[in-house]
């Protein structure tokens, strides 16, 4: 998600650069002054990104809880069903357990 959120809002911090020092006439330095215009116009695009990528990370591991199935164990064979790390952290995630919780969480920010 973070190389898609940061290109997206680089892009658009650069295009709204842009529009401020075609419309106002400015060069960079005085461009300084008027962040406070820049960053709440390049506001929507970079939301715009985070659903964006939000929803590309929801597609790419949809498909992966649905054909895993329900082993959280280590395969010894290659013959074996195995599992992966989103479907141990979708499992844990929804764990009664608290201690699995936190691994959870642990997994999922690493």
């Amino acid at each position: 998600m973070i190389p898609i959120v940061m290109r997206a809002s680089e892009e658009a911090l650069n295009w709204c650069e842009v529009a401020a020092r075609r419309q106002h006439g400015a060069g960079r330095e005085s461009l300084a002054d008027h962040r406070r215009i820049i960053v709440p116009a390049a506001l929507p695009a970079i939301v715009t990104a985070v659903f964006l990528a939000v929803a590309r990370v929801a597609g790419e591991t949809a498909p992966l809880l649905l054909t895993t199935g329900e082993n959280r164990d280590f395969a010894l064979s290659p013959n074996e069903p195995t599992s992966s790390v989103p479907t141990l952290i979708y499992k844990y995630a929804w764990s009664p357990y608290e201690d699995w919780h936190r691994k959870a969480w642990a997994a999922a920010l690493s």
